[in-house]
């Protein structure tokens, strides 16, 4: 992970990390274990991608993550702004 963002614990004392850089989500089991949930390349977010993602929640089983899509240096994996407007929804 380049840049962890926030986090949001679920009920079995799972960790979800989205990764504001690298336009992805990771979990992390309570032994430590890691895993890459999702990711996205460069995109707009408009179709449910992650688009520089943060703030995640759990919802009903799902991942609802906010994304605003924020280019703020030359490590992000997104290369232009676009509307930062969109949110993200990862069933796990």
């Amino acid at each position: 992970m380049k840049y962890r963002y926030v986090l949001a614990e679920s009920n079995c004392d799972n960790l979800y990390i989205a990764d504001f850089c690298a336009n992805a989500i990771v979990k992390i089991l309570p032994d430590g274990t890691v895993t890459k949930l999702c990711q996205n390349g460069d995109t707009d977010g408009f179709n449910g991608e992650l688009d520089q993602p943060g703030e995640p929640i759990i919802r009903n089983g799902k991942l609802i993550v906010s994304c605003f899509d924020l280019v703020t240096s030359d490590i992000v994996v997104n290369t232009a702004h676009e509307l930062p407007a969109t949110l993200a929804e990862i069933t796990i």
